[in-house]
């Protein structure tokens, strides 16, 4: 609810939203917004089916915004991805992107559990190769969401299509800790909104120490 309420927060008013990558697809749930959500799989309840996010079929400035969930940690090159989704925005469009963050705890925990790959020693400003396995959906690289946003204008400056941030912030942490997993069935303790607040509480408190505590990443950028 916190993820999609910040989406829903900066899409307002706007007319033409496509979620890319949106899996089991539940912003439809969550936002009450007439959104458009695509997928690289074929179930029935996407807009648009065997959607490559790299190369999809949409016209130049088809939408006044884009966003995606715990997309970018997947695909195979994010120089690729950020020029499609230039290619698809309109002038003045909003890329909004939430996604892990590399700081100390996230590293310690992918280390410990081995659910995901996370690796540094990656060029991210490389538009020929690949830092996931482009036949593999699921594979990962933990790591290269941090990396674009470390140093955003030296990403920036490698796009065909520039963005301005217009919002970075840093959240979750016990909450993530606790969510349970999307395709991992990672055990959590099930609890009711009144102390999933108590952990909101404290992880907005523990977010200020970026580098140390925040799991995830919340942005929005704006194509110039």
């Amino acid at each position: 609810q916190r993820r999609f309420s910040y989406i829903e927060k900066n899409i307002k008013g706007l007319v033409d939203v496509l979620e890319l990558g949106c899996g089991a697809g539940h912003s439809k749930k969550y936002i009450k917004q007439n959104i458009k959500i695509s997928d690289i799989t074929d179930y029935e309840f996407l807009d648009y089916k065997n959607v490559d996010c790299l190369n999809t079929p949409f016209e130049d400035g088809s939408y006044d915004a884009v966003f995606s969930l715990s997309l970018i940690h997947h695909i195979p090159n994010p120089i690729k991805l950020f020029n499609e989704v230039g290619r698809i925005l309109k002038k003045g469009g909003k890329y909004i992107i939430l996604d892990v963050n590399s700081s100390f705890f996230f590293k310690l925990i992918t280390i410990l559990t081995k659910s995901e790959k996370y690796d540094l020693d990656v060029n991210i400003y490389n538009e020929e190769i690949n830092l996931t396995d482009p036949n593999d959906a699921f594979d990962s690289n933990n790591a290269v969401p941090s990396l674009i946003f470390e140093d955003f204008e030296k990403f920036n400056n490698k796009l065909k299509y520039n963005f301005e941030i217009n919002d970075l912030k840093f959240q979750e942490f016990f909450t993530f800790l606790n969510s349970g997993g999307v395709i991992v069935d990672a055990p959590y303790l099930p609890m009711n909104k009144f102390f999933l607040k108590l952990l909101d509480n404290s992880d907005n408190f523990l977010s200020r120490f970026k580098k140390i505590f925040p799991l995830h990443i919340y942005c929005c950028l704006e194509k110039k």
